[in-house]
């Protein structure tokens, strides 16, 4: 008896613990919404697991069917990997938006009318390596941000982007004016992060 009041007490609790971690995942979801930054649709509706799985602890906790205490274990397990995954993707993506990094994706898909700067470069490139730094850097503590896209990142959509914004070598910092011209403003780049 003293065993099962013990399983009561464990499990109300961690699934109270699981409705406040899957609260700051939907925080985190709107975060990113705003920036378009990553979808995790896919998580959130598994993460409706959750209402059966509260009705089956009601049931459970009212009137004592110990046969569902396994299986609210496993769904508190998978609920929980399932949530702290979704934090960590979330944080990664927060991360990389602070330092301008972009998807081959969201580039590709970038409108006509986007007005900015876009640097590409390679993660194996030593050229690249010192202005990657540095423009990680300005990105976190300035205002403008320049867009970031490794073009290792992702070979199926390269041709595609470096076709797009006419890219013929890497490191290379574009600037795209308002009328959609793209002009290569890597050396003006290199002065003023050398500047600072």
């Amino acid at each position: 008896m003293n065993r099962f009041k013990d399983s009561k007490i464990f499990l109300s609790y961690a699934y109270g613990i699981l409705i406040v971690l899957i609260f700051y995942n939907i925080y985190l979801r709107g975060y990113l919404r705003d920036y378009s930054i990553y979808n995790l649709k896919f998580f959130y509706i598994l993460n409706l697991l959750i209402f059966p799985s509260i009705i089956l602890l009601y049931l459970f906790l009212k009137f004592n069917f110990k046969k569902l205490k396994s299986i609210l274990f496993l769904l508190l397990i998978f609920l929980s990997f399932l949530n702290l995954t979704i934090c960590y993707k979330a944080k990664k993506e927060i991360k990389e938006y602070e330092y301008g990094m972009i998807n081959s994706v969201k580039l590709i898909s970038l409108k006509e009318s986007y007005m900015g700067k876009i640097y590409f470069y390679r993660d194996d490139c030593p050229a690249c390596k010192v202005l990657t730094e540095k423009i990680k850097w300005c990105n976190k503590k300035g205002k403008e941000k320049i867009l970031m896209y490794n073009t290792n990142s992702d070979l199926k959509n390269k041709r595609k982007i470096i076709k797009k914004y006419n890219i013929s070598t890497v490191p290379i910092v574009i600037n795209i004016d308002k009328y959609g011209n793209v002009k290569d403003i890597t050396t003006e780049i290199i002065k003023k992060l050398n500047n600072i």
